[in-house]
This record gives C-alpha cells, structure tokens and sequence, in this order.
C-alpha cells in the first residue's frame, strides 16, 4: 500500500494538478483510497491519464544513498546546489560578485544578499553550496612593473569572502570553493581576442604553462585562501569549506570552444601534460597547507571514465581526494563509478541539456529532470549531487536556468528547488 501510495502521490505532485495541502491530506489518511474499491480505481486510472498526457516517467529516486565525501567534519551525502555567483536582478555578478573585477572596478557583493541566498539553500536541505571565486580573474593582484605576475589577492575580496564564509558557517552549509574558469587564454594572450580589453596591468603570464606563474598563482591566491580558513587561522572556518575545485572544467581548457556570448574561447594551454602538471602542483601545495582538505579539478567529460588507460592518461593519478563531473541532459545518462577510478565521484553540475528551452521553461518538467539525476547518481554508486544552478540572475531569459524566480525572493522557488527538498526529506530522511 505504501509504495502505491507513494506513486499516486508523486504522480499527482509532479503533475502540478495538485496542491501541497491536498498530498499532505491524502498522505495522512492513505486508507480512505485503499480501502474503498471505487475511489482505488478512480485513483489508478487518474494516474495512468496523467502519466500518459504529461509524459511523466517516474524516475526511481528511492536509492541507497552512500556517504563518502567529508561535509563540515563528518563522512556525508552531498546534496546541494550551485550558487556560482552573486547576481543582482539586472546584472549575473560574473567577475565581480565578491570582490573588484579588472576594467570596471565595481564590485556587487551584498552581506544582506549572502545571507539570505545561504539560508534560502540551507532551507531545501541542502548541505554544500558551490561558489566561483576568481572567475575572468576577479580581484587578483599582478605585479605592477607589468610583469604579468599574480603577487596577491585584494582586501576588499578577501573581506567579502570572509563575510560569506561565516555566512555559510552560520548556516551549517560548506562552500565548495571553485578557483578559476576554463576560457583564460583570453587573459594570457594579447592575440586571443580582440573583443576582450586586457587586464589593467596588461596580459598575466600563462600560470598553467610558465612554472615561473605556475608558482606565483598558487602561493599568493590559490594557497592565500586555503591558509586563511585552515585550523589555528585567525579566519578559521574549517567546517565551512567543502573543499577546492581548482578550476571548472578544467579540461576545457585544451580546447577552442565558443561561449554563450558568441566569444570563440582559444585553448589556455596546448598539451594535456601542461595542465596535468598544473593541477598536480596546486593539488599538493593545498595539500601541504590543509591535510585532510578535499581538492579536485571538475570536468564536463565522462568519456575519462571509459578505461583505466584514458583517465589515468587524463584527470587521474594527480593527488584528487575525488572526482567532480558535470552532466546536462534530458535522461540522466550517469554511469556506473569505475572500480578503477578508486575515489569518490560526484555529479558538482548537472540539469537538463543546455539550449534546450523547454527543460528549462517548463519548470515541471525541469523538476522531473532534477528526480532523475537525484536517483540515478544514487543507485549508480557517486556521492552526491550539486544542481544547476540556485540564481542565475540573466535578465535576458527571465533567469532561466535559476531555481528562484527573477526578483532573487529568498523562498521565491520554482518547482525544482522543491524537488531538492523532497529528495531531502523523503529520501536522505534529513530533518
């Protein structure tokens, strides 16, 4: 009776023909259907319809759910969100959420904002939040005799994020701390665009394939933040950081790929060697800083998972304590987790395909999406899962791939953001 009951709801539910105060009604006296023979049938045959018509196919989301991966001090499930970047209603943040950005000088971030988006999230419960930091090279400092060295980081930054550490802290939520994004040759290379102004000291030196840089990037940003909330640091916050992606989907960085703006990204280095070089050394100055800090670089590229051969020729084998892909698709296609890999893996993006606007308009369909990859990540072995995204702040397409609506109302939720808290509650049991 239980597991019919359990579909009728969901299928009621998900449907949105249904109101929460009517499934909280039927969950509380299941019997009245059960055990009147008409209304049973009423019931199943209402089901079938709206199966049929709305093409819902109930994902199995009732997955043992394996703990791995360590969340503020204790081996968890990740279940959580990405929050990227701090946008306002007219403007996505990108490059200037945190800290000062290098042409406009603006800096957007809001301790109000931070607050309640943390606290919004905490509310679908949700346990790690997935924040960029340096993305088109936000807030970092390059040495002023034009040299293109990264020498530090700027306070107003490291202020800010101090503020948003303690926010998350104080909300019993980790940050997953993202250092860079892929499309940097624009920075490196004063051929690689003309649509992109330089950096205000000019072109930084490539750190992913100069050693010089290499060093200089992750002793004075990259390694300044992992020491400044580490144990026995006057900033301690050690529950509050998950742990460190070095930089998004690093492997994109090896290739030439247009952007959602149109801008044809050229490759920031030319050999998979120069970036497994870079990530190694990062990878093990973090660790030498903060044993025990969970560090990895994520990937949009399941094919690393196809053989032993190919990711250990690729992303393994650098020091990673787990693995972080990012999957967008409209049938959840997360395989199985390769004995081989020997670490965790988890799903740090995933959603329906990218462009196709129906997944991401019809937000019951989106939430049917986001059920599925719950699941499948679940019963395929990986530990835990970080949707895309919590708020996008695009006004051009009504924040299409947010959780929340366009005004940023902490609460405001469209329907995958509650199917975020069902899994929660329902099948991770949390309170």
């Amino acid at each position: 009776m239980n597991n019919i009951h359990t579909y009728i709801q969901a299928i009621y539910e998900r449907s949105g023909l249904i109101r929460a105060d009517e499934v909280a009604k039927t969950a509380a006296s299941p019997r009245r259907i059960i055990h009147h023979p008409l209304r049973f049938v009423w019931w199943i045959g209402i089901c079938i319809v709206l199966s049929v018509v709305t093409g819902i196919v109930q994902p199995d989301r009732a997955q043992a759910q394996t703990a791995q991966l360590q969340v503020r001090g204790v081996t968890n499930y990740v279940h959580g969100l990405n929050l990227g970047w701090f946008s306002s209603t007219n403007d996505s943040g990108y490059g200037h959420d945190i800290g000062y950005d290098q042409w406009y000088n603006q800096c957007t971030y809001s301790s109000v904002t931070a607050s309640n988006w943390i606290a919004d999230i905490k509310r679908m419960h949700c346990n790690v939040a997935r924040v960029w930091l340096f993305e088109n090279f936000e807030s970092l400092l390059f040495n002023v005799n034009n040299n293109g060295q990264v020498t530090g980081v700027d306070g107003i930054f490291l202020t800010n994020l101090d503020d948003l550490v303690k926010q998350a802290d104080d909300q019993h939520v980790a940050l997953y701390l993202t250092f860079f994004e892929n499309g940097m040759a624009q920075f490196f290379d004063s051929t690689a665009g003309t649509n992109r102004a330089p950096l205000n000291h000019g072109y930084a030196v490539n750190f992913i394939t100069n050693a010089v840089a290499m060093t200089n990037v992750v002793y004075n940003a990259m390694d300044l933040i992992v020491n400044r909330y580490k144990a026995g640091a006057v900033h301690e916050h050690t529950n509050a950081i998950f742990g460190i992606d070095l930089s998004n989907e690093g492997n994109a960085m090896l290739l030439t790929y247009t952007g959602s703006d149109g801008y044809v990204y050229k490759p920031t280095c030319d050999t998979t060697n120069h970036l497994r070089a870079w990530a190694q050394f990062a990878a093990a100055s973090i660790h030498a800083n903060w044993p025990g800090l969970q560090v990895t670089m994520s990937s949009w590229n399941t094919n690393y998972l196809s053989s032993s051969n190919n990711f250990y020729a690729t992303i393994g084998g650098l020091g990673f304590d787990f693995y972080d892909f990012h999957i967008y698709a409209t049938n959840y296609p997360v395989p199985a987790v390769p004995a081989f890999v020997g670490k965790p893996l988890l799903l740090g993006e995933y959603g329906p395909t990218l462009g196709a606007t129906y997944y991401w308009t019809n937000t019951v369909a989106w939430k049917t999406n986001v059920a599925g990859f719950l699941g499948k990540a679940a019963s395929q072995g990986w530990a835990g899962t970080l949707g895309w995204m919590y708020y996008e702040g695009d006004t051009g397409d009504n924040n299409q791939e947010g959780m929340v609506w366009l005004s940023g109302d902490a609460g405001n939720w469209k329907d995958p953001a509650y199917e975020i808290l069902y899994y929660a509650t329902n099948y991770l049991h949390w309170p």
